[in-house]
């Protein structure tokens, strides 16, 4: 069964089998049949836009049963429908269980709590990626960023096109709602003549677009937009990503325009990255940085490490730091070093030896007092050497050294004396 999106535009395409073409020399009887088919595709189509279909699903998952066969999304495909509820924030849209896509406003822009209300008739069209809502209303909440340029215009529309007392609004009688400014019954007063606006002054307050590729940073750039807007060197002006308007931002003055170059001085920004979406709208000029909030608490000690130590509450130059008791924790004035001087003649008391262009102080062996012989003896200053009769461990001689041991000697069970290559053992 074919659909309206099956047909060709060109006349001589349509040249499938009855019912749904009708060929060359197609027999009598498939006229009727390809006649009622193609009226039932009308209204199949028909319905399918008129928004007499009432969505399922829930308020922010969105599904629509069409009329139409939809087994695959293509662009340009139109659902129009009646909304069962109040959206409460972003909004998919699944068409014939095809798949949930994003349905947003203004190209790619997702929708907020409010925006589509319950028995509203919503008529929408996919793009390839979304599905982009063809209806008009207002937002149900405006960006930072958009209301701020709303009011800057509302404000360049008095200054410029408005003579002193010739333009009166009274308490909050301007209301900005997305990129529209509406006032109140009776609030504008207006004398003859006196309010002038051209179509490039209305954008330069409501906007203009720019796909210039710019890093966002403060600095002077320059944007690639229409010839003749009512922008002027010293305006400032408000430029913002289209995708996300409040996060990415640059801020400043222009410097000059000039065919299709707006420069801007840039000296104020928010977010970062490289972008090519932008709209530039003239802007009041930054405000007065605000007061310095107060100092915030001081946050809690960290845990004390592993070592630390504490010193005394005074020490002596050049002395050394000793440990005061065992716990490694508590530091204690020491003794002063000695000069270099008497380091080299090895005499002062605490003196640590240290090298130095000099080198060690000679010794002889009347300074080496207080040494022991080593190994076992026996007597005073170990007059007689000792060595054990039996021996209970394999020893090698590795053909390097010599030995000589006090006799008789025994060597125990179970262990051997090796001597090899030209080493001696001699037992006296």
């Amino acid at each position: 069964m074919a659909e309206i999106n099956d047909w060709s535009t060109s006349a001589a395409s349509n040249n499938s089998a009855s019912p749904n073409g009708a060929p060359e020399n197609m027999a009598p009887s498939g006229v009727n049949n390809t006649m009622r088919e193609n009226m039932a595709v009308l209204k199949r189509a028909y319905a399918d836009s008129n928004a007499s279909v009432t969505a399922g699903g829930t308020v922010d998952v969105i599904t629509v049963a069409m009329n139409q066969t939809i087994t695959a999304l293509y662009n340009g495909l139109i659902v129009s429908f009646e909304a069962s509820g109040t959206n409460t924030g972003a909004v998919t849209l699944n068409v014939d269980g095809v798949g949930a896509k994003n349905l947003v406003k203004r190209v790619s822009t997702a929708l907020v709590a409010g925006e589509i209300l319950s028995g509203m008739k919503v008529s929408c069209v996919y793009d390839g990626v979304r599905f982009q809502i063809m209806s008009a209303f207002l937002d149900a909440a405006v960006s930072t960023s958009e209301a701020a340029a709303a009011a800057s215009a509302a404000a360049a529309l008095v200054s410029e096109n408005a003579a002193a007392a010739d333009l009166v609004l009274t308490g909050l009688d301007v209301v900005a709602s997305g990129n529209d400014v509406s006032a109140t019954n009776a609030d504008v007063v207006l004398t003859a003549a006196d309010v002038v606006t051209t179509a490039a002054a209305v954008t330069a307050m409501t906007g203009t677009s720019s796909t210039t590729s710019l890093l966002i940073e403060v600095a002077s750039k320059a944007f690639t937009v229409a010839s003749g807007l009512g922008f002027v060197a010293g305006d400032w002006v408000l430029v913002t990503s289209g995708a996300n308007p409040d996060a990415n931002y640059m801020h400043g003055p222009i410097s000059s325009y000039t065919g299709t170059t707006l420069t801007v001085n840039v000296d104020n920004i928010g977010g970062s990255g490289t972008l090519a979406d932008w709209t530039i709208r003239r802007s009041g000029t930054q405000g007065a940085t605000g007061t310095t909030g107060a100092t915030g608490a001081t946050g809690a000690t960290g845990p004390a490490g592993s070592g630390d130590v504490v010193g005394p509450a005074s020490a002596t130059d050049g002395a050394v730091a000793k440990f005061d008791g065992t716990t490694g924790k508590l530091l204690k004035d020491g003794v002063v070093l000695g000069t270099v001087a008497t380091l080299n003649t090895g005499t002062g008391n605490g003196n640590i030896p240290v090298l130095d262009a000099v080198g060690l102080p000679a010794i002889d062996g009347s300074q080496l007092t207080g040494l022991t012989g080593g190994g076992p003896s026996l007597g005073t200053d170990s007059v007689i050497r000792t060595n054990a009769q039996t021996i209970s461990e394999n020893i090698t001689f590795a053909g390097t050294e010599n030995g000589m041991s006090a006799g008789p000697i025994t060597i125990a069970t179970g262990f051997t004396v090796t001597v090899g290559g030209s080493s001696v053992w001699s037992i006296v």
